[in-house]
């Protein structure tokens, strides 16, 4: 039997009492397309762990486990963060053990297998890749490299997907910003902005992903004012530590531009037993539908 089946039984409860309260309204419009966006800072493989934080061999039980539980019933695209290149390999393994249906785009931000992943997850039955690419939020944005050559390398994972049963494409994008410069996250949310125009082509489009950046700062300011983001200020934070008590803040968004309607959005919570979390930072779920009108002319292109 898969190690998961064994020991996620008691957050898969957790998480259908989740899903029934971010359940999707009816709709008559039969040739919508309905999927979600899953974000989450997943936390890198420490070897010095932090006060109350288990080793990934452990968190990863939640980690997947929560992945698997959301997507069971919808189409799902996951924005990850913080993902070393063993982690990617164990979340894909875990997530195809029962049939070989998700694939990744993105690379590491040191280049190649090298450092932390911004890494897109899809279901390939559910959604045709039809570009992909990486790009540095720095200065020399088509090499590794860091903005001021401060802080570490930061990226942007890009994928244009074409949804199966609708044929309606969405442009998804998926970062992290710089951790402690407030200049290396303002240029980080332009070069953002600079991207999704580039790829616009009319369609429909997501940023995700973890800006260190709360919503008071300048950073959030320069993204939400061209991208809509669609959270609550009296939700749970996003970022809950590893130990209990803790006030937490909310830096991880999922932003949308163009023809799209967000159903439901919920921050998750990210306890995996006892006490411990299976990561440092909570999900957050957002559901969309595309209008009507986009996927009456993405059918007929």
């Amino acid at each position: 039997m898969n190690s998961l089946s064994i020991s996620f039984w008691p957050l898969y409860s957790l998480l259908s009492l989740v899903a029934t309260a971010i359940s999707v309204p009816d709709t008559e419009v039969s040739t919508s397309a309905i999927f979600q966006v899953y974000t989450n800072n997943i936390r890198y493989d420490a070897k010095d762990l932090m006060s109350m934080e288990l080793p990934w061999a452990e968190r990863k039980v939640g980690v997947v486990g929560t992945m698997l539980a959301v997507s069971a019933n919808m189409s799902t695209v996951f924005a990850l963060q913080e993902v070393t290149y063993n982690q990617l390999l164990d979340i894909k393994t875990e997530m195809n053990w029962n049939s070989q249906s998700w694939a990744h785009i993105g690379e590491g931000r040191d280049g190649g297998v090298a450092g932390e992943y911004n890494p897109i997850l899809y279901n390939v039955n559910e959604w045709d890749l039809l570009s992909n690419y990486t790009r540095w939020l720095s200065e020399t944005p088509g090499t590794p490299s860091a903005y001021k050559g401060k802080c570490f390398n930061r990226i942007v994972s890009i994928g244009i997907f074409r949804h199966k049963s609708t044929g309606s494409i969405v442009n998804v994008l998926n970062t992290h910003f710089c951790h402690k410069y407030e200049d290396s996250r303002q240029f980080q949310a332009y070069e953002i902005l600079k991207h999704v125009d580039a790829i616009g082509l009319g369609n429909p489009t997501i940023v995700a992903g973890d800006l260190n950046s709360e919503r008071t700062s300048v950073a959030y300011s320069i993204l939400s004012d061209v991208v809509k983001e669609h959270g609550d200020p009296l939700e749970l934070p996003t970022v809950s530590g590893f130990q209990s008590g803790g006030k937490g803040s909310t830096i991880d968004y999922v932003f949308s531009k163009g023809n799209l309607v967000s159903l439901s959005h919920a921050v998750l919570d990210n306890m995996l037993y006892d006490q411990y979390r299976f990561s440092d930072h909570r999900p957050v779920l957002e559901v969309f539908e595309l209008a009507p009108t986009l996927v009456a002319r993405a059918c007929a292109a």
